[in-house]
């Protein structure tokens, strides 16, 4: 998760949902393009299969964004129940990054090349249910045994609420996009009653 100060959470929440709600806005306006508006007027499964549609591409797309935004690591966030350092090699004259688990002591000096493969394995980790994150999936040695060390330090709790959280936050902008989509639809057609009368 990109660190983010703690007078700024307010702030960084009303413009994600802000950011939320415009990608909701600019989707649902695909249903006012003029083909397929005629098509979802003239047959109302045609309209809910639209609203499903794009509400479900919306959904998506916002869960994978926020699961990615989570699971991004750095020297600022570290893994669950991991510290970050500095290594000093006075002998070569190189200082680097690490991170220590607070609760063996063990030590990882990591690169960019490997942060970004720890990264992604939190990320693919995270988009599943807790209970089926406990596989490797990139392969990737250090960031799978680190990723491990997270989620052995993640309370089990807090992982099924944080897990539900992206998720109905996904799922309301999924909805809210069907929503506009149909309004979309509806406010043309009755546009055109009035003009018709």
């Amino acid at each position: 998760m990109t660190y983010i100060e703690p007078d700024q959470i307010g702030v960084f929440i009303l413009v994600a949902i802000l950011v939320l709600i415009i990608f909701s806005y600019l989707v649902s306006l695909i249903a006012i393009i003029p083909p397929i508006r005629e098509i979802a007027k003239q047959n109302k499964l045609l309209r809910a299969m639209l609203a499903c549609t794009l509400g479900f591409v919306v959904c998506t797309v916002a869960f994978i964004a926020i699961t990615r935004w989570v699971a991004e690591t750095s020297f600022d966030t570290p893994p669950h129940g991991v510290a970050s350092g500095i290594r000093d090699d006075f002998e070569h004259m190189q200082s680097g990054a690490l991170f220590i688990n607070d609760k063996t002591g063990e030590e990882w000096a990591w690169d960019d090349i490997a942060l970004r493969y720890l990264s992604r394995e939190r990320f693919l980790r995270y988009a599943r249910p807790p209970f089926m994150r406990q596989h490797c999936f990139t392969d990737h040695v250090m960031a799978c045994r680190w990723a491990d060390i997270d989620l052995v330090n993640y309370d089990d709790k807090q992982e099924w609420m944080d897990f539900f959280l992206r998720l109905m936050i996904s799922i309301g902008s999924g909805l809210a996009t069907g929503f506009m989509v149909w309004m979309h639809i509806e406010s043309k057609e009755a546009l055109q009653m009035v003009q018709a009368g």
